[in-house]
This record gives structure tokens, sequence and C-alpha cells, in this order.
């Protein structure tokens, strides 16, 4: 439960940043770009959402990516649980104790490049998490599935039960009733959907590199600054803030602090 409230506060700051796109940055005028310049964490060394293990790093995660469920402001400063990729799900508990969930996708959710987003990038994600091959610090998030000791035990991802009945409906069998499934793995950085040639072809630490979420990493040399830019295929496109989140990465807090101060960035995270 600990590491589940650990994922929830962390939700709540990416709710803080991308809350301030449409009150801060450089707002430019005519055909100009509004760019929003934020310091929130330190260096980046990879944009593998199953590899982040920089709790304060989710923010640019969150921005990049968008999970089954998500968290927002419910317009009077609470945080409420709200769709993401899934515009519905359905709970079924079955006869031997274990649960299952059948999420419907967006049928307007879309990849940056604009491929459908797709039942079987869950499917993917969600397998490559849980085996060992890909050597994740954030494996036991799948622990809750049943068929999770089978694949770490045997190193065959097939054994986790999730599946894809359609390219629209993505279904997961727990082993058991959890409280914190909807609300603390559906919205992880971890789960995030991962599309299978891309991940499989793409390395996760250069840019440009394709995205579901409102943005896109547009620039970025491991180590460097990140610039994301709009992502035009996201289905509230039409009310996403910036045209581009330029994220400096500081070493500590003091020092993202005073590039506040000098005015070359927008918004800080971690006061000194």
């Amino acid at each position: 439960m600990k590491a589940i409230k650990r994922i929830t506060a962390l939700a709540l700051c990416a709710l803080m940043l991308l809350g301030l796109l449409s009150g801060c940055g450089e707002k430019k005028q005519g055909n100009e770009k509004f760019v929003l310049n934020a310091s929130v964490c330190n260096v980046i060394d990879s944009l593998d959402p199953a590899m982040n293990t920089d709790t304060d790093a989710d923010s640019v995660f969150y921005a990049l990516y968008e999970n089954l469920m998500r968290e927002s402001d419910d317009g009077s400063g609470e945080v409420t649980l709200t769709n993401g990729m899934a515009k519905e799900y359905a709970e079924e508990t079955n006869y031997d104790g274990s649960v299952t969930y059948r999420f419907t996708l967006r049928s307007t959710a879309r990849w940056s490049d604009g491929e459908k987003v797709t039942a079987d990038d869950f499917v993917y994600a969600w397998q490559r998490l849980a085996d060992p091959a890909t050597d994740s610090p954030n494996h036991a998030l799948m622990s809750v599935v049943a068929g999770y000791d089978d694949v770490r035990e045997t190193g065959d991802k097939t054994k986790l039960q999730v599946s894809a009945k359609d390219e629209s409906t993505f279904v997961v069998t727990l082993s058991a009733p959890c409280a914190y499934f909807i609300e603390g793995i559906c919205t992880a950085v971890a789960t995030m959907p991962l599309r299978r040639d891309l991940a499989e072809s793409t390395a996760f630490d250069k840019a440009p590199l394709v995205s579901n979420g409102a943005y896109y990493a547009e620039k970025w040399s491991q180590g460097g600054e990140l610039t994301a830019a709009r992502n035009a295929e996201y289905y509230e496109a039409r009310i996403v803030g910036p045209d581009t989140l330029h994220f400096v990465f500081a070493d500590s807090s003091r020092e993202a602090w005073e590039l506040y101060e000098n005015g070359e960035i927008d918004y800080v995270d971690h006061l000194p």
C-alpha cells in the first residue's frame, strides 16, 4: 500500500505541472509558439516507461504517454480518476476468486504517428514488464495479475493473463481482488502502452520518439534537455495547453531554483 500511495502522490505532482500549462510559460503573439520551460527532475537516461525509477520524472512520462486511466482536476481543485486510453471498463469476479477486467479503448486513441492505439499495445507492454528478460525494476507491479509467478519462474511472458479480445478490448485477469488495481496499476508509468514495432526497433535514448500522450519527444539527446511537442493526434489535442514543453534537467533543487530566478524556466517542481 505504501508503494501505491507513492504512485498516487506522484500522479498528483504530474497533475500540478500539467494543470499549469495554460497559466504560465512564454506566451507568444501571432503564429509564434507557446512554450513552457520546466524543471521537474534530474537527468533522464531513458524514455522507456518500464525502466523509470525516478519518481520526480513521472511528470515527463505523463506528458508523453497515457495509460488506461488517469487522474485529473475535477474543477474544484480535487483530484479525480478519469478515463484515459480506456473509454470504459467492466469488472467481473470469477468462480475461483479471480477477477477479470475488460477495458474498451477509445476509437480515437492514436499514437503520435497516426497509428491507432490497440489492445495489443497494452498486452505487449504488460508482458514485457513482467518478463525477467526485460529486467525492469518495476516488474512487481504485475504481481497482482494471474500468471505472474509462472512468468518469473519460466521466463514465458505469455503466461501472464492479459489478452486482446479484439483491437479495442484489453482483458486482464487478477489472481485475487486488488483494491488499488484501477487507481494504482492502471495509472502507473511502468504500465503505459508500448508498440512492439517501435519498442523493438527504436532506442528509448533519443528523439524523435513516438508516444500516445498529449506530447511526444521531439528533441532530446540522452542526458540533455528534452523538448516535447504537442501531439496533434492526441484525442484531446484541442484543449492541451502549450505548443511545447521544454524540460530542463537540474542536478539539485537549488540549481533549478536559480534557473527559475534567472528567468530561464517558468516552473520548478521542488523548492530548495
